[in-house]
């Protein structure tokens, strides 16, 4: 006979949780990367940049895993999380990959025809990162892509962040395509961040000012090239954007009608990432941060490759550190992108109270010295500074593996400082 009590009765119970909870349960098994939906990528608007995917794409892409498990459990299960599934996209690797996605999304419109929703209605954030093995696809065959790119940008009726981060060297010599800038375009009214990652598929001026004119809930915007805003602004289409709190990259313009239409069209500006030219002149400088320093909370220089001698950097930098510092009262972040670590001068003024930098590290040993006892040497004059990061994937990592005894050192000379990684963690004190 089978036993009988309390223990056999208590190992047939099944607990059955509410919908609700098991979509919570769901949502806090995938949501293992902090800033890559709405609302929270807006708390990282001030590390936004070139940097800001390094640190986010691996969490996101083990999150991706975790959610195209869920749906396969059971009809229940897919049926709560399938949501999940499609709330953000990534495309790499394949074109098989695309064209699969593509055809699931474009086939599931019935769902609307019958007053559902499309799973493309769910997608919040593209990201397009392509690559071929071994570079094997055509130039030919990555135009192909881009069209099917297109009908996936259609199918995304409330897209809001889009990132373009192609990682075969060949979409270099493919500009972006005016089939998925239009579906961009189309998609304008719903958009909030827009993020190319490298120098592939870069937009012109003249997309750059489509896109300003069709999204004008636009929060954050960054290209890898140079935006000629002289140019861009000079368009009288394009609206007042009040929402835009980050724009990277651009250039200080000589001109003082392009500066004070900065202000204009962007009068809620706070993260910007700054190109600097060593023709700049103090002067173009000290205007531009007239209409917007007083609100400006970060700023990221990146000197040009061409900026000039080592003298020249260090000096050009310095100076537009300081007119920073003085017309800047709201700063809160300051980073600084070093064509080597050798140019981080001990005598260096930074303003306070958060310093991020970065920088190539061709000799790790003589670079990282070098870095700590600037550092020290900095932070003694600063007194109000309070964080150091290191935003350069690379060197965090070198740090943490080969150079140990480096960072041991480092931590050792900065007591008081909060010494972070690239994704903003402190480094763990070496035994």
């Amino acid at each position: 006979m089978p036993a009988s009590g309390p223990q056999s009765q208590n190992a047939h119970v099944t607990f059955q949780l509410p919908p609700e909870l098991w979509v919570q349960v769901f949502q806090h098994a995938t949501h293992s990367t902090p800033g890559i939906l709405e609302p929270d990528i807006y708390a990282h608007t001030e590390a936004f940049g070139s940097q800001y995917s390094g640190g986010t794409d691996p969490a996101l892409r083990k999150s991706m895993a975790t959610r195209r498990c869920l749906p396969l459990v059971c009809k229940g299960w897919y049926a709560l999380s399938i949501e999940l599934l499609y709330r953000s996209v990534w495309i790499g690797y394949t074109r098989r990959v695309l064209v699969s996605l593509c055809l699931t999304l474009l086939g599931s419109t019935w769902r609307s025809e019958q007053g559902g929703r499309s799973l493309g209605w769910y997608v919040q954030r593209l990201d397009f990162a392509p690559t071929a093995p071994l570079n094997r696809q055509s130039a030919e065959e990555h135009e192909q892509d881009l069209i099917v790119l297109t009908a996936l940008l259609d199918c995304m009726v409330n897209l809001s962040i889009v990132v373009f981060a192609p990682r075969s060297v060949r979409y270099r010599s493919i500009p972006l395509s005016p089939a998925v800038l239009q579906a961009l375009c189309r998609r304008g009214p719903s958009l909030r961040v827009i993020h190319w990652v490298n120098d592939r598929l870069e937009p012109s001026d003249s997309d750059i000012r489509d896109l300003f004119t069709s999204a004008p809930n636009l929060r954050m915007f960054s290209s890898q090239r140079e935006i000629s805003l002289a140019d861009t602004l000079a368009c009288s289409g394009i609206p007042t954007m009040h929402s835009l709190t980050t724009l990277s990259l651009f250039t200080v313009q000589e001109r003082n009608d392009c500066t004070e239409s900065i202000h204009t069209h962007f009068p809620a500006l706070r993260h910007i990432v700054v190109r600097c030219h060593a023709s700049e002149s103090a002067d173009a400088w000290r205007r531009f941060l007239a209409f917007v320093g007083t609100t400006l909370q970060s700023i990221h220089l990146k000197p040009y490759r061409n900026f000039g001698e080592r003298d020249d950097i260090t000096s050009g930098l310095q100076e537009k550190t300081t007119i920073v510092t003085q017309m800047c009262p709201q700063l809160q972040r300051f980073t600084l992108s070093l064509p080597g670590w050798h140019l981080l001068r001990v005598d260096f003024d930074l303003p306070p109270p958060i310093v991020t930098i970065n920088g190539r590290t061709q000799n790790p040993d003589c670079a990282f010295r070098h870095v700590w006892n600037a550092l020290a040497c900095i932070s003694q004059r600063t007194p109000t500074l309070q964080v150091v990061q290191f935003i350069g994937r690379e060197d965090s990592l070198l740090l943490q593996t080969r150079f140990r005894d480096k960072l041991r050192h480092g931590l050792a000379l900065l007591p008081y400082l909060r010494v972070q990684n690239h994704l903003g963690e402190p480094f763990d004190r070496p035994s």
